[in-house]
């Protein structure tokens, strides 16, 4: 892929945390990317209360094998109230070699790609890298036809059965909807998941309830 350079840590920081999922900013896919009864896994390793100097994500178990993620900013907002983000459901699923936490927002047929995050525990914390689809969009934009997308007022709204022609608009990090299928989105995610910056800078977040 061509370079791009990343988005910082900062941005990775609880973009995710969580983004309005009913607009803003989004990439999705029109069609699922994964079976979510048969492809979704449950780690409970997530499950508990992770933070940093900044922030605080609060992960707990949900039905359907999924998970609940809360946020909450550790610095007081205006009026000395702590800001807490209402709960987003989660799933984690495996795509190549990675694991990927995929946010679910209950009106979006597809999946969403932005955010979503690669997930894994060095050390007894939790990394997350999200996804940079700065990069996939640059990489789209010089070449055409690898996958089919579309620029979209809403990913949400969308229903993604337009007609399958080559792409006219160039990639950008709104509201951009991949309509292609499903296993050559999956197949695209495997072939460059380990191109320099297909992911961003970690996030990392310390356990904050340890078990001893």
């Amino acid at each position: 892929m061509p370079s791009v350079q990343s988005q910082s840590s900062g941005c990775a920081a609880l973009v995710l945390m969580l983004l309005p999922l009913t607009s803003g900013c989004m990439i999705a896919t029109s069609e699922p990317l994964y079976d979510a009864k048969r492809d979704v896994i449950f780690d409970p390793r997530l499950v508990g209360l992770w933070g940093n100097a900044d922030q605080v994500l609060r992960i707990s178990a949900a039905a359907d094998h999924g998970y609940e993620l809360t946020q909450s900013d550790v610095r007081p907002a205006a009026g000395g109230q702590q800001e807490q983000q209402q709960a987003v459901r989660a799933e984690l699923v495996k795509i190549g070699r990675y694991r990927y936490l995929f946010l679910c927002p209950p009106d979006l047929k597809g999946t969403l790609l932005f955010p979503c995050f690669r997930v894994d525990f060095p050390g007894g914390r939790l990394r997350l890298q999200m996804l940079n689809v700065a990069m996939i969009a640059e990489f789209l934009d010089h070449h055409p036809g690898v996958l089919r997308y579309e620029k979209t007022p809403s990913p949400l709204l969308a229903n993604g059965n337009g007609p399958a022609t080559q792409p006219v608009v160039k990639p950008e990090l709104n509201n951009l909807l991949i309509t292609d299928e499903p296993l050559k989105v999956r197949r695209f995610l495997e072939v460059h998941e380990d191109d320099p910056g297909f992911v961003c800078e970690p996030l990392i977040l310390d356990d904050l309830f340890p078990i001893t």
